[in-house]
């Protein structure tokens, strides 16, 4: 059995990323202040890891 690394190592890794952001919105949201720069930052890579996952899926189907 073959697996295909990429989704194994980006997907946990972007959603993560995209957990941490969510979390750090709503904390600065709470203290009436707007998203973090790192929050952002981190937000764009989970977004980009979590959509290459889909584009590899589609590409390849696994």
């Amino acid at each position: 059995m073959q697996a295909d690394w990429l989704p194994i190592v980006f997907a946990p890794i972007g959603v993560i990323a995209l957990v941490t952001a969510f979390f750090a919105r709503r904390s600065a949201t709470r203290r009436g202040e707007s998203m973090p720069a790192w929050g952002t930052a981190v937000q764009g890579v989970g977004m980009v890891l979590v959509m290459c996952v889909a584009l590899v899926n589609m590409a390849w189907g696994t």
